[in-house]
């Protein structure tokens, strides 16, 4: 599993695989249940929505991704007009990701939300609003289920406040995200992927806690970088 930073606006993409959630004294999960898959891809990137030269970038990023060739795909400010028959998610859809599931915020005033595009089929999706911490952004938490020949993967994706001074924002996202990892994926399944652009640099609070290496509301986890 790769990991891809960086998006046309310049914010930064995360994917990351959690092993172990709470307490520091569980052990990992046996690592035979990793060999037996063999390896996939996953890639997260922010399509900025139509800013800038929309039918080059598109172009651009067609091409960026045909590279890359990703097994799972997670995008963001992804624009999806269902009327005027225009869905950034869909052009963006190659035969080889056959499979796509979308979500956004009711509660957002504009048509752009998150989405996963995948090799393999889709059994399910379900989209979370994130909290808000007293701001006016509408932000969502996607998750899919996504049957891989080796079993079937929760993928999680989101797109977190953007503002340099709204980490506290992003911290009680950042919980709540680990709840509901934590009640749609349990242990007992394959880890799940949780991708998106984080908008927060390694060494904040919100990545740190996803690493362990910080506790926010006196909680822990831990999430790998894949």
């Amino acid at each position: 599993m790769r990991r891809t930073q960086g998006g046309p606006d310049g914010s930064r993409s995360r994917a990351l695989s959690r092993r172990l959630e709470a307490p520091t004294h569980r052990v990992y999960r046996p690592v035979v249940a990793f060999q037996a898959m063999g390896e996939f891809k996953v890639a997260t990137f922010n399509i900025w929505n139509r800013c800038g030269p929309w039918e080059e970038r598109l172009a651009a990023m067609r091409k960026g991704i045909a590279s890359l060739a990703p097994d799972i795909l997670a995008l963001q400010e992804v624009v999806r007009l269902p009327e005027a028959g225009f869905d950034q998610a869909q052009l963006l859809q190659k035969d080889a990701l056959a499979f796509s599931a979308f979500g956004k915020n009711d509660k957002s005033d504009y048509p752009m939300g998150v989405a996963i595009l995948s090799r393999w089929p889709i059994l399910r999706s379900l989209v979370f609003p994130l909290p808000t911490g007293g701001t006016d952004e509408h932000r969502s938490l996607l998750f899919a289920e996504v049957q891989a020949p080796f079993g079937v993967v929760p993928v999680f994706v989101t797109h977190l406040n953007w503002r340099l001074d709204e980490g506290h924002v992003r911290e009680e996202q950042m919980r709540f995200i680990v709840d509901t990892i934590t009640a749609h994926a349990p242990k007992s399944g394959f880890p799940p992927l949780l991708l998106g652009d984080m908008h927060a640099e390694p060494e904040s609070d919100e990545i740190r806690f996803l690493r362990g290496l910080t506790r926010l509301g006196g909680r822990s986890t831990y999430f790998s970088d894949c």
